[in-house]
């Protein structure tokens, strides 16, 4: 059976379809890649084909002034086309001590515009609140619900993937959605006029995960694999990560390496003496 995020998901999706669309959204929770996907869903049928060009204003909270953020959701639209404003990160804005953006805003959105706020919590809630909690890795049912999205995904381009392979893919991705989707965008491609992606393939094709890439990072120096080293490092800068893990790694690795060539020119010096 689906999890309860999709089904939230497409309920929502299938309640804006048939015209029933609130005017404000709260979309928020741990599960980042379905929080943005949401968002994405709602903004494709409120502004479809190019009316996104002229009808969409994202705002990010974190560098916008709440008078700002208030003043571009009482803008009407103009001639009175729809106009949907997307502001992201509201942590902020949606605490509980926050002060002037509560309930009342509903009241202050022109018609044909709608709010979208995004965040990865929310201290109070306002509008059509829909919250994505992120998957436990230690927990068999999220990690089967994952498989079951992953098989939703390749279902639109004719592909599967096994349990034991889909379990494979993880212990590189662990329970990451948006690197779980990423990785499998690559493998649809590389697997073009195959059926199954297999073990073989998340082999040769999928990089370490972030847990794993300093360790990697660090063997790909020693060995002075610059190819890999910097594939890695690319796959590495993808993610929001600021670095501190695999700088020390690295520093460590290349600490010992030349302690290692010290010991060696010793132990050289003194066979010829």
């Amino acid at each position: 059976m689906l999890e309860n995020r999709l089904i939230k998901q497409s309920n929502l999706i299938k309640k804006i379809k048939n015209g029933d669309t609130p005017n404000l959204f709260l979309i928020f929770g741990g599960e980042s890649y379905l929080v943005e996907d949401t968002a994405k869903r709602i903004i494709g049928i409120l502004l479809p084909g190019d009316q996104k060009e002229f009808g969409l204003e994202i705002i990010h909270a974190k560098d916008t002034d709440i008078k700002s953020i208030i003043s571009a959701i009482k803008t009407p639209s103009l001639l009175g086309l729809k106009r949907v404003v997307w502001i992201k990160d509201c942590e902020n804005l949606l605490e509980k001590k926050s002060e002037g953006f509560d309930k009342n805003i509903e009241r202050s959105i022109p018609d044909n515009t709608y709010v979208i706020l995004t965040a990865e919590k929310a201290g109070k809630k306002i509008g059509e609140a829909i919250e994505f909690p992120s998957f436990k890795e230690n927990k068999k049912s999220d990690r089967n619900q994952l498989y079951e999205f992953a098989q939703l995904k390749l279902k639109k381009s004719s592909k599967k993937i096994s349990p034991i392979a889909f379990e494979y893919l993880m212990s590189f991705t662990g329970v990451n959605l948006r690197q779980i989707i990423n990785e499998l965008d690559k493998l649809e491609l590389y697997c073009n006029g195959k059926d199954n992606i297999t073990e073989d393939d998340i082999n040769t094709l999928v990089p370490e995960s972030i847990e794993h890439a300093p360790f990697a990072m660090s063997d790909a120096v020693a060995e002075k694999n610059l190819p890999r080293a910097l594939k890695l490092l690319e796959e590495f800068s993808r993610t929001k990560n600021p670095g501190y893990s695999i700088v020390p790694m690295l520093t460590k690795r290349i600490r010992l390496l030349l302690q290692i060539k010290i010991l060696i020119e010793k132990e050289i010096g003194r066979a010829h003496v």
